[in-house]
């Protein structure tokens, strides 16, 4: 996933935004920690329309993906969630990070990637 984001956000750089890592310091608040040398365990919720897998992670008990909104390194998933998939801890927790400028909210004109793409197309 980080991959992901920083492959995006070099491509966002040249148009509109600043890479996230600029505004967010991962040397002091690195995501990867959560993670990294953890074992984790994967709650699968099957794929969605483009064939990517929907998924939970957790490490121990702890939820990674919500903690990942809750810091503002992530969004909520924006397609159809899955059948019995609760959305409203992750929405509560993006709107959250949303008022207190985590993140990638600490940018004034954030765009989506769902929302960049429309604009590109």
């Amino acid at each position: 996933m980080f991959r992901i984001l920083k492959k995006y956000y070099k491509k966002m750089a040249k148009r509109l935004l600043t890479p996230i890592w600029h505004v967010i310091p991962l040397r002091y608040n690195n995501p990867t920690r959560m993670v990294l040398n953890k074992q984790v365990f994967i709650k699968g919720y099957g794929t969605g329309p483009y064939n990517r897998i929907l998924a939970v992670v957790y490490v121990g008990k702890k939820n990674v993906n919500l903690e990942l909104i809750k810091a503002g390194y992530a969004e909520v998933y924006q397609g159809k969630p899955p059948r019995g998939f609760d959305l409203s801890p992750y929405l509560t927790a993006e709107a959250q990070a949303k008022s207190q400028r985590r993140g990638m909210w600490s940018q004034g004109d954030y765009i989506s990637p769902k929302e960049w793409r429309k604009l590109h197309k």
